[in-house]
C-alpha cells in the first residue's frame, strides 16, 4: 500500500513540473521519485528474502518427510520380526526358548532374540521357509502381514483327499494327534430351516523335545451343512470310515458361527480358539454314524443304511486303502 502511495506522489509531482515548471516542483518530483525507488528496492529485496525463506522451509519439510518415510519403512520391515516371535509364542515357544527350538544351522542366539534389528538380520529365506512349513502358515502372512494366516482346503466332494490326509497322519504319529469337529448349534437337526454347520480342525505334532511337544494346526475350509443331505452324508461317512478303519474318533465341541468362519477361512490362530473351549467334549460325532447294535447312544439312526450305501457308492473303502 505504501509503495502505491509513493508512486502516486511521483505522478502528481510530475504533473506539477509539467504544468508549472520551476525549482520547487522539480525538487518535489525528484524527492518523491527517490522515495518511491527506495521503497520499491526494499519491497523487491523483501520478496526475495521471503522466497528464499519459503524455499528453505520447503526443503526442511521435504527432508523431514523423507526421514519419516525411512523410519516408517524400517518399522514396517521390523513388523516381520514381531510376527515371527508371535508365531512361535502362540505355539508355546517362549521368546527365550527360540534359540533352543530352532535348528542349530540358523545360529539364532538369545542376543539376536533380544534385539529386533539383530533378529531381522537372521530371518533369512531359509528361516522363513522353516517357520511356514513347521507351523503350516502362509509366507505372505509372515512376510507382509496379510490377514489370511492359513491356506485352508475345501474337502466338499473331495473326501478321499481328507481321508488320505488323516490316515497318513495316523501312520506317522499314531494316536498323538487330534481331529476336532466343531458344530455351530447346540443341537443338530435334520432340517434346512436354519444354519447348522460342522467344521474340522486337525492338530498334529510338529516339534518334539524332552520338555514338551509343539503342535501345528490344519484348518479346513469346508462347512458341512447339516441341513443338506449330501454334506451331512459326507461328514457321517468320513467319521465312520475313520472310526472303523483307523479306530480313531473325532472330538466334538461347540463353536459359534462367527468364530467358525474365521477359523475355516484361515484368518485366526486355532490355538486361541482351543484355549477358550470348555473343559470336556460337548458332542460325539461317532453317535451319528453307527447302528443301534454298535452304539447305544446313536442318533439319527434312520439314516445309517443310507450312509453305508453312500460309502459303498463313493468307494471310500477302496480309495482309502489306495491312498495309504
Amino acid at each position: 500500500m505504501i509503495k502505491i502511495l509513493a508512486w502516486s506522489a511521483v505522478a502528481v509531482t510530475f504533473s506539477w513540473v509539467f504544468f508549472a515548471p520551476g525549482f520547487e516542483p522539480i525538487a518535489a518530483f525528484l524527492g518523491s521519485f527517490l522515495t518511491a525507488t527506495i521503497l520499491q528496492f526494499k519491497k523487491d529485496s523483501s520478496d526475495k528474502t521471503e522466497m528464499v525463506t519459503k524455499e528453505s522451509e520447503v526443503k526442511v519439510e521435504i527432508k523431514e518427510e523423507v526421514k519419516k518415510d525411512e523410519i516408517k519403512k524400517t518399522e514396517n520391515v521390523l513388523d516381520i520380526v514381531d510376527r515371527f516371535i508371535n508365531l512361535l509364542e502362540i505355539h508355546d515357544i517362549h521368546k527365550n526358548e527360540i534359540p533352543r527350538f530352532l535348528p542349530e544351522e540358523f545360529s539364532i542366539t538369545l542376543t539376536d532374540v533380544s534385539n529386533k534389528e539383530k533378529l531381522l538380520l537372521k530371518l533369512s529365506p531359509a528361516v522363513i521357509d522353516w517357520a511356514c512349513s513347521t507351523f503350516n502358515v502362509r509366507r505372505e502372512w509372515l512376510e507382509t502381514g496379510e490377514k489370511k494366516i492359513y491356506d485352508t482346503k475345501d474337502y466338499y466332494k473331495m473326501e478321499h483327499g481328507l481321508l488320505s490326509l488323516i490316515k497318513n497322519i495316523k501312520l506317522n504319529h499314531g494316536y498323538d494327534f487330534e481331529v476336532i469337529a466343531f458344530k455351530s448349534v447346540e443341537n443338530l437337526e435334520l432340517s434346512e430351516k436354519r444354519e447348522q454347520n460342522v467344521n474340522l480342525l486337525i492338530v498334529v505334532p510338529t516339534i518334539k523335545s524332552k520338555e514338551k511337544t509343539i503342535y501345528k494346526y490344519i484348518p479346513t475350509r469346508t462347512l458341512w451343512d447339516w441341513g443338506y443331505w449330501r454334506t451331512r452324508y459326507q461328514f457321517k461317512a468320513i467319521t465312520r470310515i475313520c472310526l472303523k478303519e483307523l479306530n480313531f474318533s473325532f472330538e466334538g465341541y461347540d463353536l459359534d458361527s462367527e468364530r467358525m468362519y474365521s477359523l475355516s477361512s484361515g484368518r485366526t490362530f486355532p490355538k486361541t480358539i482351543i484355549e477358550d473351549l470348555p473343559i470336556g467334549i460337548t458332542w460325539y460325532p461317532d453317535d451319528y454314524c453307527e447302528k443301534n447294535s454298535e452304539n447305544g447312544c446313536n442318533k439319527e439312526s434312520t439314516e445309517i443304511d443310507s450312509i453305508l450305501e453312500y460309502i459303498k457308492d463313493r468307494n471310500y473303502d477302496e480309495i482309502f486303502r489306495e491312498h495309504a
